[in-house]
């Protein structure tokens, strides 16, 4: 396994025509007054052809593309513009035109800049690294047993001289995608499979997580190219890493290709009205910790009596699968199912625990969240709130090894939790339980359950896991 060649912005590898380019990114939020798809057609558009007409110098735009919009019919969403050229291009642009909010469409879009990502190693004093600080932090959470990477491409990219002309099928060996994926270490899969007519994913296994980590932090952020034309092509380089299973499962239900990951979603159940307090707040694996408080750069503001200036941080971890963990940092306290926390200790947070930002007293209005997995925001709407006696329960949460649905939600395919009443059907409540039954009938599990055949996978590899656990 072996790194690209760099020359300037453009990295290659001599056994095929695929080029990476590191581009500098400029973040933009756009926001309408009201929210349809022919609407945000029309802003990425517009926005388009504006920088394409006010970037000066060697500076060209690239791409341009929309970031994961978690939280249905928000009226906001943050846009990526890839730029060929150097910062100081960008910072110009910003001075001259991008200083203040900018109106568009006769007044039914607003956009503004928010800052300039480097993409490149070794980014310019001033401007924040895109790249190695933000991506590496998230590709610790990605370690998998099966290491799959996901790349979604222009369908004129694979034409059907590379592969069987099926919805899904295997690249054929020589094929210079098969080479670039290689590059970066052996593979034991590559397919290409059609998301819509325009557009494809190559998904790939590798034999190593090592090698599909490596490809992930080269092409993260950026954008690819293939000379082919006449004047070549240029896309941006939209990949997840995640288990091959669970990306393959993800793909059969026609949910696109993310480069960011909901993994925790908090939903308000009370709280006062005035200032309102967010309906959600969400944990995603290029933003694992979040901070919440009432400081006006806090990640998620809580302005309301008794919340401190940094009152809480919520941290995403790997062990074993996404795990939540809150740290309270408050004066006043934050407490989990009625159990104040220990300050400055970060403690786990289990499926439909319930926190409260705001001590419980006379007059004081709960701050009541549940936790929830993020597959919740793919399947479009939010379950109804656990019932539970009373504002929130008063006993903590069973050890997280004692608890099968977050067992089954940290499998990596949200598909996987449908399962938990058939579980607890065969009466099974912990993984303990789970283990001792069926670690070594592995077969048994999957016909008592009656797994499907796109789940199996998933469920053969965590039993085993589990047997290794002993």
């Amino acid at each position: 396994m072996v790194g690209l060649h760099w020359q300037g912005r453009w990295g290659a590898c001599e056994a095929t025509p695929v080029r990476v380019v590191a581009p500098v990114v400029l973040v933009l939020e756009a926001a309408v007054r009201d929210e349809t798809a022919e609407l945000w057609d029309q802003v990425l558009e517009v926005v388009g052809s504006t920088l394409h007409a006010e970037l000066a110098g060697d500076a060209v735009l690239a791409a341009l593309h929309w970031k994961p919009c978690w939280q249905p019919h928000r009226h906001r969403r943050l846009l990526h513009a890839h730029v060929l050229g150097e910062p100081a291009a960008c910072r110009s642009l910003w001075q001259s035109k991008w200083y203040q909010v900018r109106t568009m469409l006769e007044g039914e879009a607003f956009v503004a800049w928010k800052a300039v990502l480097d993409t490149a190693e070794g980014a310019p004093e001033g401007i924040e690294s895109g790249h190695s600080r933000q991506l590496l932090q998230a590709l610790r959470l990605r370690l998998c047993e099966s290491p799959g990477l996901a790349l979604e491409l222009p369908a004129s990219w694979v034409p059907d001289s590379m592969a069987e002309p099926e919805e899904v099928s295997a690249l054929r060996a020589q094929s210079h995608w098969r080479r670039f994926f290689e590059h970066f270490g052996p593979l034991l899969l590559l397919e290409r499979i059609f998301t819509e007519p325009s557009r494809l994913v190559l998904l790939a296994c590798f034999e190593e997580p090592a090698a599909a980590l490596a490809m992930y932090e080269c092409l993260a952020g950026r954008c690819l190219y293939l000379p082919f034309g006449d004047m070549g092509d240029c896309f941006p380089s939209l990949c997840t890493l995640r288990d091959y299973d669970a990306l393959k499962a993800q793909l059969y239900r026609h949910e696109r290709v993310q480069d960011d990951e909901a993994a925790f979603l908090l939903r308000r159940l009370r709280g006062s009205e005035r200032p309102r307090p967010p309906e959600v707040i969400l944990v995603t694996t290029t933003s694992p910790t979040v901070v919440c408080g009432r400081e006006n750069d806090a990640d998620v503001a809580l302005r309301v009596q008794h919340v401190s200036k940094v009152h809480a941080v919520l941290h995403l971890v790997r062990q074993g699968g996404m795990r939540l963990l809150l740290e309270d940092k408050s004066s006043n306290g934050t407490w989990v199912n009625g159990a104040r926390l220990e300050p400055r200790k970060p403690t786990q947070l289990n499926l439909q625990d319930q926190i409260c930002f705001v001590p419980p007293a006379p007059g004081v209005e709960p701050l009541l969240y549940e936790v929830l997995p993020g597959s919740v925001l793919q399947r479009g709407t939010y379950p109804e709130p656990s019932k539970r006696g009373g504002p929130y329960s008063k006993t903590r949460s069973r050890p997280q090894d004692e608890d099968l649905s977050y067992w089954l939600q940290s499998l990596g395919d949200s598909e996987l939790l449908a399962y938990a009443p058939r579980l607890l059907g065969l009466g099974l409540r912990r993984s303990a339980e789970l283990r001792a039954r069926y670690a070594d009938n592995i077969s048994g599990l999957l016909a008592d359950l009656n797994v499907s055949d796109q789940h199996k996978s998933n469920f053969r590899r965590a039993l085993m896991k589990l047997r290794r656990e002993t």
